[in-house]
């Protein structure tokens, strides 16, 4: 907010708030005296702006129809991360399901797609944000009387982390018998022993690593378990219930609830 506070956001610098709202590093720094190390600021930390500041819009791009009701959604352009996690993460969202991601959260992500690499892990989003009509088509399955078909989800639109963008599904992916890689979201009848090892430890790994980057693991829930489910926050620190007021207090615009995301957001550790 210009001339008044900055809530620092993953990977911001106070040369860049600086540049965000018009005003010399100079001047920020005298106007937070507070701050000994201008080199480490925290993410959710508060940053006073001087008077007479003018913000510069930040860099976004639009999603067209990510949001309920099919309007855009502009998404911050996060800071680049090593060559190498973008690369992994570029195939891990194959999909292109991570576009209207909270920025913290795919940023995290960026960084699970490098470890995982690095472990010779791969896996694949299938997964990410979904409109409330979306959502609301997930919940039908199961309950409109079809022989066979089963339930998917006890969430309405509106009740899910993924209709706010704060939420993924994430798959193994391994070679199949022909020894070409594609995704799988169980193990196959008849595999072998190897396959189902590799399998069940790939989607350990990408729960456990992604709690390692602060995020949270389904396979934590209580109740139902959702191996595959990957979210930025657990259930009871920013519920789909809070997400859906904050929602709806702020004219139903996604953006309030991402504000609300980045004020929580606990910073890696060190």
């Amino acid at each position: 907010m210009s001339g008044n506070t900055h809530v620092v956001a993953s990977g911001e610098t106070m040369i860049g708030i600086a540049k965000r709202h018009g005003v010399t590093l100079k001047a920020l720094l005298a106007a937070n005296p507070a701050l000994k190390d201008p080199n480490r600021i925290r993410v959710g930390q508060t940053i006073a702006i001087p008077a007479g500041s003018v913000v510069v819009p930040e860099p976004v791009f639009q999603i067209p129809g990510a949001l309920p009701g099919g309007a855009p959604v502009s998404v911050p352009v996060m800071p680049r991360l090593p060559a190498e996690d973008e690369q992994a993460f570029a195939a891990m969202d194959k999909r292109g399901k991570a576009k209207a991601l909270h920025p913290i959260f795919r940023e995290r992500l960026v960084m699970l797609a490098g470890v995982l690499a690095r472990r010779g892990m791969k896996a694949l989003i299938t997964d990410g944000l979904r409109t409330f009509a979306e959502q609301d088509a997930l919940f039908a399955k199961g309950r409109r009387g079809i022989a066979g078909e089963k339930k998917v989800t006890n969430a309405k639109g509106g009740q899910s982390n993924h209709n706010y963008g704060i939420a993924v599904d994430l798959y193994p992916v391994l070679p199949d018998s022909a020894g070409q890689e594609k995704v799988f979201t169980s193990v196959p009848p008849n595999a072998s022993v190897e396959f189902a090892r590799a399998f069940n430890e790939t989607q350990r790994a990408i729960g456990e690593e992604a709690e390692h980057l602060g995020l949270f693991w389904g396979a934590r829930f209580m109740g139902i378990v959702d191996t595959p489910h990957i979210q930025l926050f657990p259930q009871h620190e920013m519920s789909p219930k809070e997400c859906l007021e904050i929602y709806r207090r702020n004219d139903e615009t996604l953006r309030a609830v991402w504000d609300e995301a980045s004020r929580r957001v606990r910073p890696l550790p060190r």
